[in-house]
């Protein structure tokens, strides 16, 4: 029984209309994670190789003009040519939520009493802050109104009151998977690990430059 380690796909969705060749394209994604080999694709649509490939070699009369992963490529383009080829697709589904992170701000334990995180917020000036548990893993966010209406209740301690859970998201996720969390979101966005550890944040206006092509490795302004 044949078995290859490197299989050659040539255009091979070229020819489906776009609904098939979406669902063929979900089915690709799968056989990669089940087969595992190298698979070399050629296609002539570029958003079709940011989708399936995990790493694109861009060619131009033959040659190798750039070979990165998609990120690498919109973020970096190593030529003109490459500048001009990739000058319409879609950022968003290609840079990653780690690429344009800033380091995360100061936190606050959730075992800390509300009147000292308050002085804590308003000495900062922060509209809101991270809190984590004694492991320290992200438990949500709390901005003054919060905690004002935890005093009123007259509860002590941060984890005694509502703290908002949702306004998370993974590294390795794209922009596009940040967007409507930050749509819902008023302030910043937390980037917690799969051990729910904070590990960064993305404020709304650095997400506003990355959508227009200016983050850098780090998500420094």
């Amino acid at each position: 029984m044949l078995d290859p380690e490197i299989l050659l796909m040539d255009e091979a969705f070229s020819a489906l209309d776009p609904l098939i060749r979406r669902q063929m394209h979900d089915e690709f994604i799968k056989l990669i994670a089940r087969v595992r080999k190298t698979i070399v694709f050629i296609s002539h649509d570029l958003n079709e190789a940011m989708r399936l490939g995990s790493r694109i070699a861009i060619m131009k009369d033959g040659e190798i003009e750039q070979i990165g992963t998609p990120e690498e490529i919109v973020c970096a383009p190593g030529s003109d040519y490459v500048c001009e080829f990739i000058r319409d697709i879609s950022r968003d589904k290609v840079v990653k939520v780690k690429t344009i992170m800033k380091e995360p701000s100061s936190s606050l334990k959730d075992s800390l009493e509300l009147e000292t995180a308050l002085r804590i917020i308003k000495g900062e000036q922060r509209d809101q802050i991270f809190v984590t548990n004694s492991k320290g893993e992200f438990i949500g966010a709390v901005n003054s109104i919060d905690i004002d209406k935890g005093l009123a209740s007259k509860y002590i301690k941060l984890d005694e009151i509502a703290i908002n859970k949702t306004f998370q998201i993974g590294p390795d996720q794209t922009i596009e998977k940040l967007l409507p969390i930050m749509a819902a979101c008023d302030n910043t966005v937390a980037v917690v690990d799969e051990n729910r550890r904070l590990i960064g944040e993305v404020p709304r206006a650095v997400l506003l430059k990355a959508m227009l092509g200016k983050e850098n490795s780090n998500g420094a302004e």
